[in-house]
C-alpha cells in the first residue's frame, strides 16, 4: 500500500440514481424533536452551537448523559432517507462538519445528515475527561505524558460504542428518514483511534469507517493484534466483505503546533500511521484507504478529514 495525497475525488464503492422528494423543515424539525421515552432524554436544551435540532439521552449503555446533534440537509430527501456521518466529539466538530457538508451538499445527489455526539457542557476539562474515557479502552504502556485526564478513566470503549448502536441510532432511525444502509462513523484523534476500534471489533455497525489523526500509540500492540485476527477471520470467511475504510493523517503531526500538547512528538503520529499503513497492507483487507494530508498539523487537519469523511462514505454527485 502507497501513502499517497488525497485524489481530487476519493473511490466510489457504488452508485445510485433515484428520484427525489422534498422534505419540508418543519417535518424534519418535528421529527427530530419526538422523544420516546425509552431514550430517556432530559429536558435540557441549552445550545451548545447552531443545529438543525438536539436532545440530550442519558445512556444505560455508557452511563452518562449525551448531547446529540442533529442536521438536516435543505432540500430534496432521497426516498430511500437520508445517508447519515455520525461524527464524535460533537462539541468540537459539529460546527465544522456541518458547514463543510453544507457546502459540499451542494454537489451530492443524496444530502447527508450529519449527527454529532457530544456532551451537554462548554467545560472543556469535563469534555476532555469524558472523551478519554468513552475513546480508549483500559490503558497499558501509555505515555505519561497525557495532560487532559488520569489514564485512572480510560476503558469506557466497549460502552460508548454499545451506546451509539444500541441507542443513539435508533433513537435518530425514529426520528430522522435515515438509510440504515448508507451510515459512516467520523472520529478525530482519540476519537479516530475509538472509530478504528468500532472498524476492527464491529465492522457491521457501519457502512463506512473514516479515522482522522487516530491516536494509534493508545494500546498499539492491542490494535496490531485485533488486525491480524481478523485479517485471518476474513480469510477463512471469503462471503464476506469488510466496509470502506479510511485514515488519514497530517503531514505535520510530529511538530508543535497551536495546541499546547506536551512534547507531541512523544506520540510519533506519523511514524505510527506509516508502520499502521505497512501493516494493514500486508493483511490484504480491501477497501482500505490510508492517506497523508500535505501540510496539516493535528488541529487543521480536521477540516480537510471531515471534508474527505463526506466524500469518501457517500460520493455520488449530482447529475
Amino acid at each position: 500500500m502507497r501513502l499517497t495525497r488525497p485524489p481530487a475525488r476519493l473511490p466510489v464503492h457504488s452508485r445510485r440514481t433515484a428520484r427525489h422528494r422534498t422534505a419540508p423543515a418543519s417535518l424534519i424539525l418535528s421529527l427530530a424533536l419526538v422523544t420516546p421515552a425509552a431514550s430517556h432524554p432530559s429536558q435540557n436544551t441549552t445550545p451548545v452551537h447552531a443545529a438543525s435540532a438536539q436532545f440530550d439521552i442519558a445512556s444505560t449503555n455508557a452511563g452518562g448523559t449525551y448531547r446529540i446533534l442533529i442536521h438536516v440537509p435543505e432540500g430534496k430527501m432521497p426516498p430511500q432517507g437520508y445517508p447519515v456521518l455520525y461524527v464524535t466529539d460533537g462539541n468540537w466538530l459539529c460546527p465544522l462538519a456541518t458547514a463543510i457538508s453544507d457546502t459540499l451538499s451542494k454537489n451530492l445527489a443524496d444530502r447527508p445528515a450529519i449527527i454529532c455526539i457530544g456532551y451537554p457542557t462548554d467545560n472543556d476539562a469535563v469534555i476532555n475527561a469524558r472523551r478519554l474515557h468513552d475513546f480508549t479502552d483500559k490503558a497499558r504502556d501509555i505515555p505519561p505524558t497525557l495532560q487532559w485526564g488520569s489514564l485512572d478513566s480510560s476503558g469506557g470503549a466497549d460502552a460508548f460504542g454499545k451506546f451509539i448502536q444500541y441507542e443513539v441510532r435508533p433513537t435518530v432511525e425514529k426520528r430522522l428518514p435515515a438509510d440504515p444502509a448508507r451510515t459512516a462513523l467520523f472520529g478525530h484523534s482519540l476519537g479516530g483511534r475509538f472509530t478504528l476500534s468500532l472498524y476492527l471489533h464491529h465492522p457491521d455497525w457501519f457502512t463506512a469507517f473514516i479515522a482522522g489523526s487516530p491516536a494509534l500509540w493508545w494500546n498499539r500492540p492491542d490494535l496490531d493484534n485485533t488486525l491480524k485476527k481478523l485479517a485471518i477471520n476474513e480469510q477463512a470467511t471469503q462471503n464476506r466483505r469488510m466496509p470502506p475504510l479510511l485514515m488519514e493523517t497530517g503531514s505535520l503531526e510530529q511538530q508543535p503546533d497551536e495546541e499546547p500538547v506536551v512534547n507531541i512528538n512523544a506520540y510519533k503520529m506519523l511514524d505510527n500511521f506509516r508502520s499502521w499503513t505497512d501493516e494493514v497492507a500486508a493483511t490484504h483487507l480491501a477497501g482500505t484507504h490510508m492517506h497523508i494530508i500535505d501540510n496539516e498539523t493535528h488541529t487543521s487537519a480536521r477540516a480537510p478529514e471531515l471534508d474527505h469523511a463526506i466524500r469518501f462514505a457517500f460520493p455520488h454527485t449530482a447529475p
